[in-house]
């Protein structure tokens, strides 16, 4: 397969390198793309101190228009009507903040609750979001030295950013990866031991990043296995590969071949 036809070796099999992990990626890139958004309901902007209703109205919006991007949002309507179910069922005594978002979130039946909090001393304001969820909250504060409203906008875009990012660290930690085999570079041409490594290598330590990856021992030992299972007829590519797949208890096997003619990779 011609990359780039120039006769350099060395600018051609690093730009294929770059074009292939790209390609074999797609399957992981696209299920994170396709992935449902939740649903989730932001509450009204709490403000201590000296914001104007029309400053709180600003970065409530904003901050409406950055969740949508990850989140279906409920109506203002729908929440405040939660809300008031929630103050008739509870009693004044159990109605804590945390046990009244618990109630809200059980009556418009969803996961996630977003609130603002604004504390201005001066002219100095404290930015505090949190995310309320089933199992946890997550909570990031900013703090704005003399900023104008413009600036205010902004810190709001900074805190869902930072509090989305602690979330996925957290859902890092405790969820396991998918787990997932690679099979021994396929190589057709004379393809340098080097360059086979670099490609290995490389593969490997991208799919990392969204999967568990077998030991390579494993996936030949498994292979070696399935030759002794099937008959020669039966042992298609195909075939043989998901017999691996049975044998390993993997979500997904990758394979990738490099073909160099001439000068070209």
């Amino acid at each position: 397969m011609g990359i780039l036809n120039t006769g350099n070796i060395r600018i051609s099999f690093y730009y294929l390198l770059l074009l292939i992990i790209s390609s074999v990626l797609i399957q992981a890139t696209q299920c994170y793309a396709q992935e449902q958004k939740q649903e989730a309901a932001v509450s009204p902007v709490s403000v201590l101190g000296k914001l104007s209703n029309a400053q709180t109205t600003i970065l409530y919006n904003k901050l409406l228009e950055e969740l949508s991007q990850y989140f279906v949002i409920k109506s203002q309507e729908q929440f405040q009507q939660a809300k008031e179910n929630a103050f008739d069922l509870l009693d004044i005594s159990q109605c804590t903040e945390d046990q009244c978002i618990r109630k809200i979130q059980e009556i418009l039946q969803i996961e996630n609750i977003f609130t603002l909090q604004l504390v201005q001393n001066d002219k100095d304001t404290q930015l505090t979001l949190s995310w309320i969820k089933l199992e946890n909250k997550l909570v990031e504060s900013d703090y704005c030295k003399s900023c104008t409203t413009l600036q205010l906008n902004q810190k709001i875009s900074v805190l869902v950013q930072k509090i989305l990012k602690s979330f996925q660290s957290i859902q890092e930690k405790t969820q396991a990866k998918p787990t997932a085999a690679i099979a021994p570079l396929i190589t057709l041409g004379q393809i340098s031991y080097t360059q086979k490594k670099l490609l290995s290598e490389e593969l490997n330590r991208e799919l990392t990043k969204y999967y568990t990856i077998i030991p390579d021992q494993e996936f030949i030992k498994a292979r070696e296995k399935t030759f002794e299972t099937l008959d020669i007829e039966q042992c298609t590519e195909d075939q043989c590969i998901r017999k691996i797949q049975e044998i390993l208890k993997v979500d997904s096997i990758f394979t990738l071949q490099a073909v160099k003619e001439g000068v070209d990779i």
